[in-house]
């Protein structure tokens, strides 16, 4: 009787088995996946028919306004300098208090490829700006030594 029973129980499971299963073999059609074509060329270069803008070696201005809940309005003015030779500096000042201050500055060097504005202090920091309009570039620079992130500013050749 046990014998009857373990092998109903043997046959039940193995019923059960296959049932659960998939007793037809897998195809494996191959799945083949495209990337999307697009239109955009496989370099960084600017098209073709984009604008090409120059950055002429002198000195730019730029402006970054902050509402402070403890300062107030603050006005950030940039100056910079783009040398023919390469180098680079900028220097902060504002007003906090009716107070004028000294805020941030840097010196580097600077490179330009296509329309990217490549900033590297003399600390080996570098900052990518792009360079929007001719003689107009616009970049993150940090306004003072307590801010705690750099502020997007459009720096403009001053005539």
């Amino acid at each position: 009787m046990k014998r009857i029973i373990i092998a109903l129980l043997i046959a039940a499971f193995m019923l059960s088995a296959v049932a659960c299963g998939n007793t037809t073999p897998a195809t494996t059609d191959p799945v083949t996946t495209e990337a999307p074509a697009t239109d955009a060329p496989a370099t960084d270069a600017p098209a073709a028919d984009a604008d090409v803008y120059t950055v002429a070696a002198g000195n730019y201005a730029g402006a970054y306004t902050k509402e402070s809940a403890m300062a107030g309005t603050v006005v950030y003015n940039y100056s910079a300098t783009v040398g023919a030779d390469g180098a680079f500096s900028y220097s902060v000042k504002f007003a906090m208090d009716g107070q004028d201050m000294d805020g941030a500055s840097a010196t580097g060097t600077y490179k330009i490829d296509g329309d990217k504005f490549i900033f590297t202090d003399s600390e080996g920091t570098v900052t990518e700006g792009k360079i929007t309009a001719e003689n107009t570039v616009v970049i993150s620079l940090k306004a003072s030594a307590m801010a705690t992130s750099p502020y997007e500013i459009t720096l403009t050749l001053s005539k």
